[in-house]
């Protein structure tokens, strides 16, 4: 049997999506946190992030990311920047992480990154298909807010 490259992506992005979010209990970002029960994570900031990493081979890599959320959504929408490379995406709060459903805007590869925040700074892991199916550390720094520019 052979599935169609949507089809796989969407089930890779649930089974991905359970694994991350039932795995990981890291800490909470420069973001807004209710009162009371657990520091749960409620909002991301809004602007640009720089992002570094090694790659799934190994090379090292600069990016940013920068994230808007439309007002009134519940989802926050990607879009980032390596090289010559852009990926589009969009993001929903789960388990105090915001988790990232992205692709290339040329659709030639997907992914799913998780980032959790400590102040200023996000600790991410990603994955992408094609690739090596392997979990790949990312790290993020806050730039400027929206209302920055």
């Amino acid at each position: 049997m052979r599935l169609n490259p949507s089809c796989f992506a969407a089930m890779f992005l649930i089974i991905f999506s359970v694994t991350i979010a039932s795995t990981a209990d890291l800490t909470v970002p420069k973001a807004k946190l209710e009162q009371g029960i657990n520091n749960k994570l409620t909002d991301v900031q809004q602007g640009y992030w720089k992002i570094t990493g090694a790659g799934q081979l190994g090379k090292n890599y600069v990016g940013t990311v920068y994230i808007t959320k439309p007002d009134g959504a519940s989802v926050y929408v990607i879009s980032q920047n390596v090289g010559p490379q852009i990926c589009n995406g969009v993001g929903i709060i789960l388990d105090n992480k915001l988790v990232i459903s992205w692709k290339y805007t040329d659709n030639t590869v997907y992914g799913l990154t998780h980032v959790t925040f400590n102040g200023g700074k996000g600790a991410a892991k990603w994955v992408s298909m094609p690739g090596s199916g392997r979990l790949v550390d990312e790290n993020w720094t806050f730039l400027t807010g929206v209302d920055d520019e």
